[in-house]
């Protein structure tokens, strides 16, 4: 079964509100573009690794892990899991969709949104499987698909200005990509995306050795 990016009816209408209400008003790069990238890359996984997930459970993880990363950016996932929980006193129409939902579903929506920070170390011992499951999902589709010509684009567009860009460049590849690399700590994102990480791999080694 193919897990469609397209958006229903329902889901556009629930991106336009959050869109309006919260994502309008982040910082750049945490605008609603990028949750549509999330959302893409987190199908592309479903459908490539086969994951068996409730449709609306997924869709509402990534739509709401960023909402408050504009002005709250620090506690923004901890501001989110709380909407979460909390959304059945909004009596808005828009979140139907997840007041609806079983409470273990909520509690998976509620995991994801708290738990897609990179900067966080959860244990699997703390989740059910499921939930280990989605928290893994987002986490790595938020951080992206490890293609090594973007993230030295994104590189370059950080230290294109400075005086030594080309040295700060090596020295951040160095520090977090290679195979010691802190990106690499979380197991599970190397899991999901093996296959490019051993292209990424081999286009950094050469990079490093002609520059």
């Amino acid at each position: 079964m193919n897990f469609s990016p397209e958006l229903s009816n329902e889901e556009k209408k629930v991106r336009e509100c959050l869109d309006s209400e919260f994502y309008s008003k982040n910082d750049k790069a945490h605008m609603i573009n990028h949750i549509d990238d999330v959302w893409r890359e987190t199908c592309e996984l479903i459908n490539e690794h086969k994951i068996e997930v409730r449709r609306e459970v997924v869709f509402l993880g990534v739509y709401l892990h960023d909402i408050y990363s504009g002005p709250y950016r620090k506690v923004h996932n901890v501001l989110a899991k709380d909407f979460v929980m909390n959304a059945w006193r909004r009596d808005v129409e828009y979140l139907n969709m997840l007041v609806t939902l079983e409470e273990h579903e909520l509690q998976q929506v509620a995991e994801m949104v708290y738990w897609h920070r990179s900067s966080l170390h959860p244990e699997e011992d703390w989740f059910t499987e499921k939930e280990w499951e989605l928290i893994n999902l987002i986490r790595a589709a938020d951080k992206g698909r490890p293609i090594f010509k973007i993230w030295l684009e994104r590189a370059r567009k950080y230290h294109g200005d400075e005086k030594d860009a080309v040295e700060n460049m090596k020295k951040h590849f160095l520090e977090k990509y290679v195979p010691e690399g802190y990106i690499w700590k979380d197991e599970e994102y190397k899991k999901l995306y093996i296959n490019d990480y051993i292209t990424f791999q081999k286009d950094l080694k050469e990079w490093l050795k002609n520059n």
